[in-house]
């Protein structure tokens, strides 16, 4: 901004006006964070994504910590993003905290420190497996429902190991081939 000077005072109490050039440029550099880092909720395996916006910003350090105490930069994270996605989680990241120090690179305004974010990891147990798996194959023939053999949320079973052939039912014909039926649950968007 430009500002015109119509006077000056001096150190006695003097008021003298400019002779000269009367004109002074100010520039006022704004650092500010305007939006925090938030919370984030990922299933185990997943990976989970802290934002932040700082007006004046064009440099960023994110830091992780345990207790929300003591701070430890992340060596893998980008210094010039306002992002950091973290990797695949664990259930052993539940409860990190994930904050960002943020600057312009030559500027005058030091450094500003945003809010601190949790990571909230979610994990579910593999769904239950009633009576061992076994049911009574006298009395039943025909197709049976495999929700007979499981209990949980969000139920899906599969034939095969990779989870790629999902089912509903087996033929009772198929116990005595000894044939494995695997189960998943499903349980607020995670998967067992």
């Amino acid at each position: 901004k430009t500002y015109t000077l119509t006077q000056v005072k001096d150190s006695k109490g003097c008021i003298y006006k400019p002779t000269q050039n009367n004109t002074a440029t100010v520039t006022v550099e704004k650092l500010s964070i305007t939006t925090q880092p938030t919370t984030q909720t990922v299933c185990v395996g997943g990976k989970a994504t802290f934002t932040v916006v700082a007006e004046g910003a064009n440099k960023y350090t994110w830091e992780v910590s345990t207790d929300n105490k003591t701070w430890k930069l992340i060596d893998d994270a980008s210094t010039t993003s306002s992002t950091y996605t973290t990797p695949a989680v664990t259930a052993d990241d539940n409860g990190k905290y994930y904050r960002v120090n943020v600057c312009k690179d030559g500027g005058k305004c030091g450094i500003i420190t945003s809010n601190s974010a949790e990571l909230i990891v979610t994990t579910i147990d593999k769904p239950t497996l009633l009576n061992n798996g076994k049911y009574d194959e006298c009395s039943t023939t025909g197709d049976i429902s495999l929700s007979t053999l499981f209990s949980g949320t969000g139920l899906k079973f599969y034939s095969d190991a990779a989870l790629t052939n999902e089912v509903t039912t087996f033929s009772a014909s198929e116990v005595v081939t000894g044939k494995k039926y695997y189960a998943t649950q499903t349980i607020n968007g995670c998967t067992s």
